[in-house]
C-alpha cells in the first residue's frame, strides 16, 4: 500500500530559494513497493485512495491541503500554510491503448497518461524510448508535469503553445469520497472513451470551461493526480546562426 511520511516542519523553501514558506506539515507519499503491488494500474489507484485519505484527514482537522511537485518554484499564491504534499515520488507512466480512444482518427500511440510527480526530464526519457517527444518544454526540465501545467510554465514553438497546451485530459481528485475522483477533458475535442477513466475509478466530465479553468489553476481546483498528454513523433532540432549588422 502507498504510505505517507509526515514531517513536522515550520517552513520550507524552493530549489531556487524564492521562499521562505511557513507551514505545519510537509507530507510525502511513496508508491506501494513492487513486491506487494506489481501492477502499475493498482499502484495508481492505490495512490489515489491515499491522497483522498490525506484530504479527509486535513478536513477533519480543519486544515488546508495543497500539493507541490519538485519544489522547482512557488509563490505565496499557491502555498498552503497548513499541509503541503510533496508528489515527486508519484511517477507512474501509461501508454494509451487503441481501445481507449474515441474513433479511429485519433493517434493512440501519441497519447500517454503520466502521474502527477513525473518530472519533464523523466517524461522525455520515457517518450524517447517510444520514439516520441514532447511538443515543447521550455528551457528547464526539472518541474513535475502537474506543477508545469498548473502554473503555466513557459516554452513554445512554431504553432505549438506551452506545456499545458498539449494536455488533453486531467485526472482530478477534489475530495475524499469515491465520486470526488474525476476525469476531465474538453467536450469540443474529446480524446478518450470511458474505458481508461473506469479503470482508474474516475467519473468522466467533458466540459471545455471546466477543463480550461482547472488546467492552469495554481492547485485551486483539486489534486491533479494524472495528466493525459498528446506527444508527437521524435524530431531533430537544427540551429542556424548568422551575423547581422548592427
Amino acid at each position: 500500500m502507498a504510505t505517507t511520511k509526515i514531517e513536522n516542519r515550520v517552513w520550507w523553501d524552493t530549489l531556487h530559494k524564492n521562499g521562505r514558506f511557513d507551514l505545519k506539515f510537509m507530507l510525502k507519499t511513496e508508491l506501494a513497493p513492487d513486491d506487494i503491488m506489481p501492477s502499475a494500474l493498482d499502484k495508481y489507484n492505490d495512490a489515489a485512495k491515499e491522497v483522498q485519505r490525506l484530504i479527509k484527514e486535513a478536513a477533519l482537522n480543519n486544515e488546508g491541503f495543497r500539493s507541490i511537485g519538485s519544489k522547482w518554484s512557488m509563490s505565496s499564491i499557491a502555498h498552503q500554510k497548513d499541509r503541503m504534499h510533496f508528489t515527486s515520488n508519484l511517477n507512474i507512466k501509461f501508454s494509451i491503448s487503441s481501445t481507449s480512444v474515441i474513433g479511429r482518427k485519433i493517434k493512440h500511440k501519441n497519447l500517454f497518461l503520466f502521474q502527477c510527480g513525473n518530472e519533464i526530464k523523466e517524461i522525455s526519457h520515457y517518450l524517447e524510448s517510444k520514439g516520441k517527444s514532447l511538443k515543447t518544454t521550455g528551457a528547464s526540465n526539472g518541474q513535475t508535469i502537474a506543477g508545469c501545467i498548473s502554473t503555466g510554465v513557459h516554452g513554445s514553438a512554431f504553432e505549438v503553445g506551452s506545456v499545458q497546451d498539449y494536455v488533453v485530459g486531467l485526472n482530478l481528485i477534489i475530495g475524499p469520497n469515491p465520486e470526488d475522483n474525476l476525469y476531465l477533458e474538453r467536450h469540443s475535442d474529446p480524446k478518450l472513451n470511458d474505458i481508461l477513466p473506469n479503470k482508474i475509478n474516475a467519473t468522466v466530465i467533458r466540459n471545455d470551461d471546466l477543463f480550461n479553468a482547472a488546467l492552469v489553476g495554481l492547485g485551486s481546483f483539486g489534486f491533479i493526480h494524472g495528466v493525459v498528454i498528446e506527444a508527437e513523433d521524435q524530431f531533430l532540432l537544427k540551429r542556424y546562426i548568422r551575423k547581422i549588422k548592427k
